[in-house]
């Protein structure tokens, strides 16, 4: 019995990919990538622009009754992801 590998990208996505190329051109520098953190004004990682960040994001008063109910925490989670429709 033979085992294959199916192709990750079919003919036909590797002519798409080649006609939005042609249509949308992406800059190519030789210059070396770099990481850099778009949180904090220095651009790099700290927990403390993590924080600042989830501060920021809206709070969901909806959401407060799952969070204080008495159920497993993954269960918890489930029904969150649920009502975000993240399943």
């Amino acid at each position: 019995m033979e085992h294959r590998v199916p192709p990750l990208i079919q003919t036909a996505e590797v002519q798409e990919w080649i006609d939005l190329r042609e249509i949308v051109p992406l800059p190519l520098s030789q210059d070396p990538d770099s990481v850099s953190w778009s949180l904090s004004p220095s651009g790099e990682f700290s927990i403390s622009s993590v924080y600042q960040a989830l501060c920021r994001l809206p709070v969901l008063p909806w959401l407060s009754p799952l969070w204080k109910a008495p159920m497993p925490l993954k269960i918890k989670i489930f029904v969150w992801q649920l009502l975000k429709d993240r399943l």
